[in-house]
């Protein structure tokens, strides 16, 4: 395990360069959010993703999110719907997670069919997703049922050694979970974490 110290917008070129190859090699890498710390794979290789439900002791029946860059590339894997794009305009880059259907990511991902992604306001992360040009996972890097890592620390605590790289940034910004939103059909509040859902309501 790696762990390398950065600011909170950046982050220097040995760093990003062990961050970039270790997701092209489909190992882990633990980075910082707006809410929590994140554990990253390639969202689109099965292998990688499998490593994440291990890493966290995840039971495979429970869907994992993933992490991109803007709504042009949340297109590209996402069934979108206008309540969807309002969504996205109003709260993201931001603590919001939006469950959609998808054709063409991984089952591995989720056994249910719906999937979701965010899109975080960190430059940091901003730079790696430019990188490796393919999503990420966007799950907490904890244990399943573990603390919440508002830390980096925190994540080393649990995952030990199976995240071949740490990007420390110091503590989350809103330390909080991202509120989850299931729009496939309709609207429905699955987590009420950083966003209210009186928020959410004003922009339906």
């Amino acid at each position: 395990m790696k762990i390398f110290k950065i600011e909170e917008d950046k982050i220097y070129r040995k760093a990003l360069k062990e961050s970039v190859s270790a997701l092209k090699n489909n190992a882990l890498i633990v980075y910082p959010t707006d809410t929590l710390y994140g554990l990253g794979a390639n969202a689109l290789n099965p292998e990688a993703i499998k490593k994440v439900f291990d890493a966290k002791g995840r039971e495979f029946d429970k869907p994992i999110s993933i992490l991109v860059r803007n709504l042009k590339q949340a297109k590209k894997y996402f069934l979108f719907n206008q309540t969807a794009e309002n969504f996205v305009r109003n709260f993201l880059p931001g603590p919001l997670t939006i469950i959609l259907k998808s054709n063409n990511l991984p089952k591995e991902l989720s056994p249910t069919g719906n999937f979701s992604f965010r899109i975080i306001k960190n430059k940091v992360t901003d730079k790696i997703l430019k990188k490796v040009k393919f999503p990420i996972t966007a799950t907490s890097a904890n244990v399943a049922g573990g603390p919440d890592p508002t830390e980096a620390q925190i994540a080393i605590n649990q995952l030990e050694n199976k995240a071949d790289v740490v990007l420390d940034a110091g503590k989350c910004k809103i330390s909080k979970p991202s509120t989850v939103i299931d729009l496939t059909e309709g609207f429905k509040i699955v987590r009420e974490g950083a966003i209210l859902k009186e928020e959410l309501l004003r922009h339906l």
